[in-house]
């Protein structure tokens, strides 16, 4: 399995715990649903949700994108020498929260305790003892979270709905055997 896939994997596990597990079913700040990839089923059902992607792809809204970028290379001096690959690998988590039968207040209450909450998690997220099936390893894995970003949108009759996405930027190495 390649790093890329076991850091969505941790995170997916994380965020469940943290965000599910360990609040109690009656709080309305626990989050319903974790997955991994695109969340496409109804928000009103199943919100809060937290949606973890690798990368970002949508190309109007953060430079372009938001991909995984090598960041360094050294090729070996020596004939046979390994070429060592620094990259930052980067990550979206995606919070939507769509409460229903709650005034203004109280749905941007909901909404701040959702988002703080991921965040928090994810800043104490460890990564860093992380390894691939491939030799690539995290080598920068604490408190990840580089940008993130809120919107704001609604429905009928006082409906209040936010879509925030958490940008994550892990550094790993891979050293050729």
């Amino acid at each position: 399995m390649d790093i890329s896939s076991r850091i969505m994997n941790r995170l997916v596990q994380i965020l469940t715990q943290e965000c599910q597990t360990n609040v109690p079913a009656n709080d309305p700040s626990r989050v319903k649903r974790v997955q991994k990839g695109m969340f496409q089923d109804d928000p009103s059902e199943w919100s809060p949700v937290v949606a973890v992607h690798r990368n970002y792809h949508d190309a109007q809204s953060v430079r372009g994108g938001w991909f995984d970028e090598r960041i360094r290379r050294e090729i070996g001096v020596a004939i046979g020498a390994p070429a060592i690959e620094q990259w930052y690998r980067r990550f979206t988590v995606e919070v939507i929260v769509w409460p229903e039968g709650l005034n203004q207040d109280e749905a941007e209450e909901l909404n701040s305790q959702v988002v703080g909450r991921v965040r928090r998690v994810l800043t104490k997220a460890d990564m860093s003892d992380l390894e691939d099936d491939f030799g690539e390893r995290v080598i920068v894995g604490i408190n990840p979270v580089v940008m993130m970003g809120s919107r704001e949108s609604g429905g009928p009759d006082d409906e209040y709905a936010w879509r925030t996405i958490l940008f994550l930027e892990y550094v790993t190495e891979h050293v050729p055997d």
